[in-house]
């Protein structure tokens, strides 16, 4: 009975520091402001960045490309049969460590009339330099 109980109190007391560094980890990662930005059209994104867009449409892909003062974030979601996709962007914020962008891929409804041919969704957007990590989600 007595190691039973030593064993308990061990078990809540584990449990309660477990659950006490995820809350200290979660913390250290809360939205502290949302991020402005702009979705930057196809003929506006730099000629480097398009260049490796193009190499790399066909799959899913997140990367950022950096100018002497802008920061610009991409996100394509590779090859889809068909068009009419687009591509929302719920949340852009930043934390004490990192940026956070969360993007969505929409497809088509079945009432849409879409082109038959394949089609490589992905969406640029841009935003001023900040000298920190990108999350995509």
């Amino acid at each position: 009975m007595k190691l039973w109980r030593q064993l308990s109190l061990f078990s809540l007391l584990f449990l309660f520091l477990l659950l006490t560094a995820c809350q200290a980890k979660t913390a250290s990662e809360e939205k502290q402001s949302d991020l402005a930005f702009t979705i930057v059209p196809e003929s506006d994104i730099p000629d480097n960045l398009k260049t490796i867009i193009e190499g790399r449409k066909k799959h899913e892909f997140c990367l950022t490309y950096e100018t002497e003062d802008m920061l610009y974030l991409a996100v394509g979601y590779g090859t889809q049969k068909t068009g009419g996709y687009s591509i929302q962007i719920p949340a852009c914020y930043l934390t004490k460590s990192k940026i956070v962008l969360r993007t969505e891929l929409i497809g088509p409804s079945e009432q849409d009339l879409v082109s038959k041919l394949e089609s490589y969704p992905f969406v640029v957007i841009k935003t001023e330099r900040i000298d920190l990590p990108v999350e995509f989600q």
